[in-house]
């Protein structure tokens, strides 16, 4: 589950422009939980509740976003 997290995060994410990734954190924590209860659902289980707290990018984009 944690891989496949990361990987749809990282697909997600990848999908954005870097600047609205912080605007659109709703929009991914939707799109996980779908992803999450899709692969669970064979197993009796439903994703509820996924959530973003914190989007720390490489320092090399960082520099980047400040200029």
């Amino acid at each position: 589950m944690s891989s496949l997290v990361q990987t749809t995060m990282r697909s997600e994410i990848g999908c954005l422009e870097l600047d609205r990734t912080f605007e659109e954190r709703e929009l991914i924590n939707t799109n996980i939980k779908g992803a999450l209860s899709a692969a669970t659902e064979s197993w009796g289980l439903e994703v509820l509740r996924y959530e973003i707290k914190d989007i720390r990018p490489p320092s090399e984009i960082r520099r980047s976003m400040e200029f």
